[in-house]
């Protein structure tokens, strides 16, 4: 079993910075109000994320924050009812306002209890957050859905996986990646999907027959690779993620940055890995390294309160040793290679090189898109995307 040691990624929200001079002596003072009644609303929880001081509503709906340093802050309200709510202050001076919480009262009828037999099934749809992406970020898109219920794995050596959805893989398998169908699925067992999970901020299976949403041609499994919507805040918001794993001495570095802004929004992903030689009991496996370097854009504009216009481009290259010991002539080679305790052609060094046999893979995606508003529970979406994956191949050269 390899042993893994990961570094806590760094995240970073651009917090405000109160120099030796600053004077923290300003103030916040709100009341906050039922949108429906207009009445003052009382236990609210009001919180300051970057300071975290909290504080609740009185009676009145009155809250105050004292000693605060100028800077820019978060607060976030929520009360039992309502949908959380996000504000920006950008904190000069004394600030005063007031908020209204979408919070009403409704009146229940009389209410039935049905039940019915429970399947002991795998659930219809499973899912990995941002969370778990951030804190696998070794992990191929393979490797996070391998441990969700109904879904299993072919691998062909080192860092090259493909996802079983209840039997199903390949092109019998749909897999969207924000919302455009990945191709490249056509190929054999021994290559992996060209998909950076990074990028995404959710990563979802979905199983039986919800999958029919995603178009006719699926074999009832989709699963989907989506990117949220860019915060609508006005400043930067970046992380940084390292991880190291300790079998193939691996590096695993992420970035992501952002802005929202009236004119255009726009966020940004890219992840580098490199790996060398895995490392059995008492020997290496030479060639069965990795190398893998990926880039994503994200951009959004409102042009008016009915059109939105989207654009997304993402590019994905990877370089896979293979084993050497694993490309086997004949059946006189396999039956050796069996018995043997090493693998043929084992060196005693590590070695980050990648030589044959090995593969070189890109992917690259754009894809825009524009909705349009026509009434409230109407909208027309217009998508135009394309792709193009390269794929190289490199045995071993025999002579005679």
């Amino acid at each position: 079993m390899s042993n893994k040691l990961f570094i806590v990624g760094i995240a970073f929200l651009f917090p405000v910075f109160c120099g030796f001079a600053q004077s923290c002596d300003l103030s916040i003072h709100g009341k906050i109000f039922d949108e429906g009644s207009e009445f003052p609303l009382q236990y609210v929880n009001v919180f300051i994320q970057e300071t975290s001081e909290g504080t609740v509503t009185d009676e009145e709906g009155v809250f105050t924050f004292e000693n605060i340093c100028p800077g820019e802050y978060h607060l976030i309200l929520s009360h039992i009812g309502c949908e959380a709510k996000k504000l920006h202050l950008e904190l000069a001076r004394d600030t005063a306002f007031h908020v209204e919480l979408q919070h009403s009262e409704t009146s229940l009828g009389a209410v039935v209890v049905e039940g019915e037999k429970v399947s002991h099934g795998h659930p219809p749809e499973v899912s990995v957050d941002r969370k778990d992406i951030e804190d696998n970020t070794n992990q191929s898109l393979s490797g996070l859905l391998e441990n969700q219920a109904g879904v299993h794995l072919i691998k062909n050596g080192s860092g090259i996986s493909k996802p079983v959805v209840h039997g199903l893989y390949g092109n019998r398998l749909t897999l969207l990646n924000n919302g455009i169908l990945q191709s490249g699925q056509q190929w054999g067992n021994d290559h992996s999907p060209e998909i950076d999970p990074y990028v995404a901020d959710k990563i979802t299976v979905i199983k039986g027959a919800s999958a029919i949403e995603y178009g006719s041609g699926n074999f009832g499994s989709v699963i989907l690779v989506e990117p949220d919507r860019i915060e609508r805040e006005p400043h930067l918001h970046g992380q940084v993620n390292y991880a190291f794993e300790t079998n193939g001495r691996g590096h695993n570095l992420n970035f992501r940055l952002g802005k929202y802004s009236p004119g255009i929004a726009w966020r940004i992903n890219s992840s580098l890995k490199k790996y060398g030689d895995r490392k059995a009991s008492d020997y290496f496996l030479n060639n069965t390294g990795t190398e893998e370097a990926n880039f994503s854009l994200q951009l959004e504009k409102v042009l008016n309160e009915n059109i939105f216009f989207d654009v997304y481009a993402s590019t994905f290259n990877t370089g896979l040793g293979v084993l050497r010991g694993a490309h086997i002539g004949n059946l006189t080679d396999l039956e050796t290679a069996l018995i043997n305790q090493v693998p043929f052609y084992t060196e005693p060094d590590f070695s980050y090189a990648l030589e044959a046999p090995r593969q070189a893979v890109s992917h690259h995606l754009a894809k825009a898109k524009v909705k349009f508003l026509i009434e409230d529970d109407q909208s027309l979406e217009i998508v135009a995307a394309g792709q193009l994956n390269h794929r190289e191949e490199y045995d071993v050269r025999r002579s005679g």
